[in-house]
């Protein structure tokens, strides 16, 4: 069978197996990076469109950025979100800046599967209009207007995708929204249910009726809302770390979702001074816990050169095709 990158990936969402194990890397393309940029800057001091200062750092000979938690918040009060809060003009952007974006991209698919990062979801932009122990407090001692912050968030979010998914060209939008740490959930479930999750339902549902598949990224320990986040109609789920059971997430919702991540990147393959045993043995561990079946796209995001001289990136590739050489029949009768 002859199938394109995004051809096998497209597979998984018809619920057969994958004709090989896809890896991000090589078989995604990410579109609408000048969006995500208005979203944040990435790697350079600036404010997002919503006025919230971001600086840069230099971690593990990349550059990222994060908020500047001296800034004063946008938002003091929650109960006040309607007057201290103000929404960009989605159509005061410059969309024929936009439209170049997408023509170029469009030359760089190369039979991948073309995707769109939605960055700052509902809870996580909130924390930057606030600051993040201010939005924790609200949440305890003003869910009301919590709640209707969040609607009005999900309403512009849902305005801008319009305008968005009239332009881009994308197969998966991918909703980001950290809800957990490595430790645990940043609140709880019934929490989330309260305040967030109709008006996210409300965003993933409007952008599935447009076309795309939709997903939900969260880092962090967040097993305990993946329920909700197939109710709320996810088909992807992004980053399972390791911080979760991936073999119960498996066992419980590997017919239910496609999951997108899996390495233990925090402490091997992102580490400053991981061992290539280390490396190798992570490989097998992830397709030996998610592959089986299908319903896995790994993700090897960052890797490269670690602080000891290990190529961790060669490492990764070259135990990839040889452990995942023949995982899946190559030409499975559908």
């Amino acid at each position: 069978m002859n199938l394109t990158e995004r051809e096998n990936i497209l597979r998984m969402f018809q619920g057969k197996e994958p004709c090989w194990l896809p890896l991000s890397s090589r078989s995604m393309y990410s579109v609408g990076k000048l969006i995500t940029d208005i979203e944040r800057p990435h790697t350079k001091e600036g404010y997002d469109w919503f006025g919230v200062h971001w600086l840069p750092q230099n971690a593990f000979g990349r550059v990222i950025t994060h908020p500047d938690v001296s800034q004063t918040p946008i938002v003091q009060d929650i109960t006040n979100w309607r007057e201290e809060l103000k929404f960009p003009d989605i159509d005061a952007l410059d969309w024929d800046a936009f439209q170049r974006d997408v023509n170029e991209d469009a030359k760089n698919l190369n039979g991948r599967l073309p995707f769109i990062r939605l960055e700052n979801g509902l809870w996580e932009r909130m924390t930057l209009l606030m600051g993040f122990e201010n939005a924790l407090v609200a949440l305890l001692l003003e869910p009301d207007a919590c709640r209707e912050y969040a609607e009005a968030m999900a309403d512009f979010k849902i305005k801008l995708h319009d305008r968005m998914l009239d332009l881009y060209p994308y197969d998966l939008a991918i909703y980001m929204e950290d809800l957990g740490s490595t430790k645990g959930p940043l609140m709880s479930l019934e929490t989330y249910r309260s305040i967030f999750k109709e008006p996210v339902r409300r965003v993933l549902s409007h952008i599935k009726a447009k076309g795309p598949h939709v997903g939900f990224h969260s880092c962090g320990r967040m097993e305990m809302f993946v329920e909700d986040i197939i109710d709320m109609g996810a088909e992807v789920l992004n980053t399972v770390q390791i911080w979760n059971d991936q073999a119960a997430l498996k066992e419980r919702f590997g017919k239910q979702i496609i999951f997108y991540g899996g390495l233990n990147n925090q402490q091997i393959t992102e580490a400053p001074y991981p061992e290539e045993s280390q490396i190798r043995a992570e490989v097998h561990r992830v397709v030996d816990t998610l592959a089986h079946g299908g319903g896995l796209i790994i993700e090897m995001r960052n890797a490269s050169t670690a602080l000891n001289g290990v190529d961790v990136s060669a490492i990764l590739y070259d135990e990839f095709e040889r452990y995942t050489k023949g995982l899946y029949p190559e030409n499975p009768e559908d």
